[in-house]
This record gives structure tokens, C-alpha cells and sequence, in this order.
């Protein structure tokens, strides 16, 4: 059973006119003072990917609302924007920011939007060797079994992996017979982004018949699954901040550096957006000059012990 069901939520997927008007009505109830805001996304690409589901929850609710409805987001921002609301979390808020600007919906500035990772470094010591992440806060503060839907997504990628691992390689072994196929798939699998190879060739093609599946692939194949585990996500950032905002205040004077990690978040996304230049040629020498190294420490190993 999902957190959502477990404890108790309710959750809509947006889907109807009437589903966004329900949404409104219920939001216009609500007393809580802070809700949370996520988006599942096609990666962890800050430029390339984009979101396919996103998500608000607030007190006991929940609602999600797919991108293709793009339309929807806006409303879904109405309702974050009611001035009851002090903050709007969200957990790594730069990523979801990313990846809303990359849909061509930026997160509106009214929402004071807040980052919950932000407010767990500073409410924990700060040499604490403990994860922060969403989930591994969730099984410490919330519940034991806050990683169980992250697992079911898991299993799920590892089981479309498979099936595609296996196609790609049945048709490479068609096309090359049984002669070089380990040799060319081990290549294929370890392969250095620009550097080329005698296979490269047979790589573009192969690209064409294997990617690693990501989390719209699990959506398009089971969709319900992904609601739920956004759901769930949703839920456990709501009961972690809950937490974390009793104790920040007493750790954090009249929240100063929070405030200031919060109004941060928009200027510091959009330096990362900017980026550098990387000179591919001198890395790529660099690459081979740490190997030649590498392999002249191992023969001189393999001299002072005897052993080639």
C-alpha cells in the first residue's frame, strides 16, 4: 500500500475541468501554511530534460496534472499562490525550477518558493554523514517504508531495461553473428562520450534500439504507478517540512538564513542555466595522459613483484 492511501490522503489527477474545479474549491478551505510543489521528470539534465507529471499537495490533498494538459499548470499555480500559503516547498527546489522553465512554465515569483533540502541542512548537524535526500528523510522522519514506492519504480525500470538489453543485443547478434558481439557490446556499454572507436558505426545504430528507460518511460507503460509514487513523494515532503518547521526557528533565529537560502533559488537557477565552455580536445588529451600514467605505475608494479 502507498503512503497516500495509508495515511489517510486525497488525491486527484487532474483530468476534467470539474477535477480543476474541485481543486480551487478545496484550496480555498485550507488553512495549512505551507504546501509543497514536485515535478517527475524525463532525467537530471538541467537544460534537456523536462517534466511529464507534476504535483501540489496541501494539508490532507493532493493533486497531479500531466504536462500534456499544459494549460492545467496554470491553475495549478493559482492555487499554490493563495496568500495563506507562507512558503512553497520543494525538495532540491533549483532542480524543479529547472525543469518547469524547461516546460516554458516558470515557477511565478509570487509563490515564495522554498527549498526543503535547504531547511534539513539547517536543522541537522552540519558533519552529519546521514542522507537528506527525500526518501532517506522520509524513512527517519515520517515512516520505515517511505522508500517502498521509489522500489516499485526501480523494479519497474530494471524489468524495461531488460526487455530492451535483450532485443539490442538478439539484433546485434544478428547482424554480427556470435564472432564479435561481446566484444562490441562491452565497447558499446563503456564507450567515452567524443571519443571515437572503431564501432562507432555500429553505435549509432544500436542507439537507435537501446536507451536506458527513464521515469516517462515507466509512466507510458504504467501510469498509475507513477501517480502513486508522486503522491507519495508529495506526502513525505509534507510530513518531513512539517517537522523540519517546528524545530528550524529554534536553529535558525527569526529564520534569517533560510529566508535568504528561499529568495536565492531564482538567482542561483539561473546561474547555473548559463554554464561554461569546455575545451573537448585538451580534455580528451588529458584522458589519455591519466591512462599512459596509469599504465606506467602498473608495469613498474608489475616488475618490482615479478608478475606480468
Amino acid at each position: 500500500m502507498f503512503l497516500w492511501q495509508r495515511f489517510g490522503y486525497n488525491y486527484r489527477h487532474l483530468q476534467t475541468p470539474e477535477d480543476v474545479a474541485y481543486m480551487r474549491a478545496k484550496v480555498k478551505t485550507m488553512t495549512e501554511p505551507f504546501a509543497v510543489f514536485d515535478t517527475e521528470t524525463t532525467g537530471l539534465h538541467l537544460m534537456a530534460d523536462r517534466p511529464f507529471l507534476v504535483g501540489f499537495g496541501a494539508g490532507k490533498d493532493l493533486f497531479t496534472v500531466d504536462v500534456a494538459n499544459i494549460e492545467w499548470i496554470d491553475a495549478l499555480y493559482e492555487a499554490m499562490k493563495v496568500p495563506k500559503f507562507d512558503y512553497v516547498f520543494a525538495h532540491n527546489a533549483k532542480y524543479d525550477y529547472h525543469m518547469m522553465l524547461n516546460l516554458g512554465k516558470p515557477i511565478p515569483k509570487e509563490l515564495n518558493y522554498a527549498d526543503s533540502l535547504v531547511a534539513a541542512r539547517l536543522t541537522d548537524y552540519a558533519d552529519s554523514n546521514e542522507g537528506i535526500g527525500l526518501e532517506a528523510l522520509g524513512q527517519k522522519l515520517v515512516d520505515p517504508d517511505a522508500k517502498f514506492a521509489g522500489k516499485v519504480i526501480r523494479e519497474h525500470l530494471k524489468q524495461i531495461n531488460a526487455e530492451r538489453y535483450r532485443a539490442a543485443k538478439a539484433a546485434l547478434k544478428e547482424r554480427l553473428g556470435t564472432r564479435q558481439i561481446g566484444k562490441v557490446w562491452e565497447a558499446y556499454m563503456k564507450r567515452v562520450p567524443h571519443v571515437p572507436t572503431e564501432y562507432d558505426e555500429l553505435f549509432e545504430w544500436l542507439d537507435t534500439l537501446y536507451q536506458k528507460p527513464n521515469y516517462e518511460d515507466s509512466y507510458k507503460a504504467k501510469p498509475d504507478l507513477m501517480k502513486n509514487y508522486l503522491a507519495d513523494d508529495l506526502v513525505i515532503n509534507l510530513l518531513v517540512v512539517d517537522k523540519l518547521m517546528e524545530i528550524l526557528p529554534i536553529v535558525d533565529e527569526d529564520l534569517k538564513t533560510f529566508k535568504r537560502e528561499t529568495e536565492l533559488v531564482d538567482v542561483v537557477a539561473r546561474m547555473e542555466r548559463v554554464g561554461f565552455k569546455l575545451d573537448i580536445p585538451y580534455l580528451l588529451a588529458s584522458r589519455e595522459r591519466v591512462q599512459d600514467y596509469q599504465q606506467r605505475l602498473y608495469d613498474e608494479l608489475e616488475e618490482i613483484v615479478g608478475i606480468s
